[in-house]
């Protein structure tokens, strides 16, 4: 089963990414983020500047701004 999760998450990154109907992986993972005060402030900080990067309007903007410019010119 294809997801775009670990794009936009990148594990160890912005979180935590587990398999698909993984059930034991996304309890471990819960645990860690709960017994790990300093990985939520990193990850969470990574989550912010992930989104600022790549979803925020302005990023966003600029991307398909510079797609189209990267376009060539029609006839």
């Amino acid at each position: 089963k294809a997801s775009c999760v670990p794009w936009v998450n990148q594990h160890g990154r912005p979180g935590l990414t587990v398999p698909v109907g993984a059930a034991p992986a996304r309890a471990a993972a819960l645990s860690r983020l709960l017994d790990d005060e300093p990985l939520r402030q990193e990850l969470g900080r990574g989550a912010r500047r992930r989104y600022e990067q790549e979803f925020s309007a302005a990023g966003m903007t600029a991307r398909v701004l510079s797609l189209y410019r990267s376009l060539p010119p029609r006839a």
